[in-house]
């Protein structure tokens, strides 16, 4: 993302807004360890798994 906001804050901002909100955080460079995701955010690194992405989206 450009600026000083980075993908994490932007989860983090969404989910404080707006508490029921489906979060997903997907990131070719960090792994879920290395970030700091709201409770009910989830994270997809490369290589993905588009089974897994539809499945999240569809729940």
């Amino acid at each position: 993302m450009p600026g000083r906001l980075s993908r994490v804050d932007l989860a983090n901002i969404v989910a404080q807004r707006f508490p029921e909100a489906g979060i997903i955080v997907a990131s070719g460079r960090l792994t879920s360890n290395e970030v700091d995701l709201p409770p009910r955010a989830e994270f997809f690194s490369k290589p993905y798994d588009f089974a897994r992405i539809v499945a999240r989206l569809q729940a």
